[in-house]
């Protein structure tokens, strides 16, 4: 009976755990100086490190430190290399404990709790997380690629559909185009405009594509597409406005100029109206221009009964932006004092926000270093 037992026994015993040497299938003979100098593999040197820290093949501090510099040359990306972070709940308490340092080559208590299975698979795991977020961008250029060829489609089989199709589907990579360069993503409004364009050439969609051109600083381009749009409409009041701004980005200074004293024929507040809250541009250049453009002029019959908050505040901020300047004082006072003469002045004033307070003060005061002899007469008419 007492036979039997012992059997039993060492039948139930667990088997030998292997060693890291076992497990990784590294040879006792390339833990050496001449292995580690030639070896060209970061796994493998990875592994080896592994096996030297975790001290089962005995304590060599000075070969762990040359398999680290020399990982550092292969793969200095290591996350063998890594000191070792707190996770997200010790981060909640660091101030009551110490982050964990990496453990030195020779910290050999630590070295006997360290578990190099767990630090193997947690390096794995980020490779596989690399490898992971690797085919996810892969996979959006694809899906990018297969809606561009989509589009390209649309465009070869355009002939097979009814016109209002067409215009629909043009439409929407428009407001598509609309929706991103909103964004400020210029590269991809302008993969739609083109794809709009391609679908249905129109003079809206080369309208935007040539702001979107200018935004990109391709002038030429956007120089293209504005001639285009005159071609269709000579009197577009946008198509000869963006080809002034592109021919002065192009310091073609004489055709810009020419450009722009055709704009000067403005004469109701709708065209008015229309082109000021179609220029998008967060300088406010463009605005500026506009507003050089109709300064001599009767504002009451440009601008009419159209002046309300929203449009004033933008008026206050291009001129504390683009004509806060010892040449620009005397427009700058005439833009003001015609402003003040519209119909609807008093009361759109009222609504007046701390922003355009801080505006139109910055404005009167650098017309009071100026000197100019109405600054008085304007702030009485602007802040009381």
């Amino acid at each position: 009976m007492g036979n039997e037992e012992v059997d039993i026994i060492s039948v139930v015993q667990k088997p030998e755990k292997k060693s890291l040497l076992e497990r990784y299938n590294i040879p006792i003979e390339h833990l050496s100086y001449e292995f580690i100098s030639r070896c060209a593999n970061g796994k493998t040197l990875e592994r080896i490190i592994l096996i030297l820290r975790s001290g089962e093949e005995g304590i060599y501090p000075d070969l762990t430190k040359h398999a680290e510099e020399h990982l550092a040359k292969i793969k200095p990306t290591s996350a063998v290399l890594r000191k070792a972070e707190p996770d997200k709940k010790m981060r909640v308490n660091e101030k009551k404990h110490d982050k964990p340092k990496r453990i030195t080559s020779c910290d050999y208590a630590a070295w006997d709790k360290y578990d190099a299975d767990t630090e193997i698979n947690r390096i794995d795991l980020q490779d596989d997380q690399r490898q992971a977020e690797m085919k996810r961008i892969q996979q959006r250029r694809k899906d990018l690629d297969k809606t561009n060829n989509m589009a390209h489609k649309t465009t070869l089989n355009k002939l097979s559909l009814t016109g209002t199709e067409v215009n629909v589907l043009a439409a929407q990579e428009k407001e598509k185009g609309n929706e991103a360069f909103r964004a400020a993503d210029y590269e991809e409004a302008l993969r739609h405009y083109n794809a709009s364009i391609d679908i249905d050439s129109n003079l809206n969609a080369y309208n935007n594509r040539a702001m979107t051109f200018i935004k990109l600083q391709r002038y030429e381009d956007a120089l293209n597409d504005c001639n285009t749009v005159l071609r269709m409409d000579y009197k577009n009041i946008k198509g000869l406005l963006r080809r002034a701004l592109s021919l002065e980005n192009l310091e073609k200074i004489h055709e810009s100029q020419y450009n722009f004293q055709k704009l000067e024929h403005i004469e109701s507040p709708y065209e008015f109206l229309r082109l000021w809250q179609s220029l998008k541009d967060a300088t406010l250049t463009l605005h500026a221009k506009l507003l050089r453009i109709v300064a001599y002029e009767d504002i009451n019959k440009i601008i009419g009964n159209k002046l309300d908050a929203t449009m004033l505040s933008l008026i206050l901020r291009c001129l504390e932006q683009q004509f806060c300047t010892p040449k620009d004082t005397d427009l700058l006072v005439n833009l003001l004092c015609s402003l003040s003469q519209l119909n609807r002045f008093s009361i759109v004033c009222m609504f007046m926000d701390a922003n355009d307070k801080k505006a139109l003060e910055n404005i009167l005061r650098f017309l009071e270093k100026e000197n100019s002899p109405k600054v008085s007469q304007l702030r009485q008419i602007y802040v009381t």
